[in-house]
C-alpha cells in the first residue's frame, strides 16, 4: 500500500491495469479448464484453457502472459481445483496431463513474443498455432513417458484428437486479438 501511495497516479493506474489483466487471464484460464470434453481414446480431455493461454500471450505479451499462466499454474499447484476436471495439486504434473500444463508457460511466452514481432492477424494466427503445437508436442511427449506409449501411440492418443480443435482455437485467438489488441496495447 505504501508503494502505491508513493507512485504517481499514472504509475498506480498502470500497476492496477497490469495486476487486473494478469489476474483476469489467470481466472479465465481456470474457467477454461472446466470447459472440458472427454476424448474416448485419450486420458486427456479437450479443454478451452489452452486457447486462453494463447490469448494471454498474444494480448498481454510474453511477460504478462507468462505471469498470468504462472499464477494459474500456481493456484492449481497449491490445491485450488483449477486444472481440467477440477483436479489440483502438484501430483497433476506427473499425471497424463502434466506435460500439457508444463507447456503452458513456454507457449504463452512464444505466442506473446511472436505476436509482438508480427502484429498482424496472420502473424498472431501463426503465433497461436505454434503455441498450440508446442503444447501438443510437450504434452504428448510426457503422455508417452507416463503411459509408456510408443511415439506413434502418443501421436494417436495425445495429438491427433486435438488438432481440429486447436486449429479452431488458434483461429479464435487471432480473431479475438484482432478485435481487442489495441485496448491491451494502450494499457501495457
Amino acid at each position: 500500500m505504501l508503494l502505491l501511495a508513493a507512485m504517481s497516479n499514472d504509475q498506480t493506474g498502470a500497476t492496477l491495469r497490469y495486476t487486473v489483466q494478469t489476474a483476469l487471464f489467470a481466472a479465465l484460464i481456470a474457467v477454461g479448464a472446466y470447459i472440458a470434453i472427454p476424448v474416448p481414446i485419450s486420458p486427456v480431455p479437450l479443454v478451452l484453457q489452452n486457447m486462453l493461454v494463447m490469448l494471454a500471450g498474444v494480448l498481454l505479451g510474453p511477460g504478462k502472459g507468462v505471469l498470468a499462466v504462472a499464477l494459474y499454474l500456481g493456484m492449481g499447484t497449491i490445491g485450488l481445483p483449477v486444472f481440467a476436471g477440477g483436479s489440483a495439486g502438484p501430483a497433476t504434473f506427473i499425471g497424463p496431463t502434466g506435460g500439457y500444463l508444463a507447456a503452458y508457460l513456454p507457449a504463452a511466452a512464444l505466442a506473446g513474443a511472436l505476436a509482438r514481432r508480427f502484429p498482424t492477424t496472420r502473424g498472431v494466427l501463426a503465433a497461436a498455432g505454434l503455441a498450440a503445437a508446442l503444447i501438443l508436442i510437450v504434452g504428448a511427449s510426457w503422455l508417452a513417458v507416463v503411459g509408456r506409449l510408443t511415439p506413434p501411440e502418443a501421436l494417436i492418443i495425445g495429438v491427433l484428437p486435438f488438432l481440429p480443435g486447436d486449429i479452431v482455437k488458434a483461429l479464435a485467438a487471432a480473431a479475438v486479438w484482432r478485435r481487442l489488441h489495441t485496448q491491451f496495447e494502450e494499457s501495457s
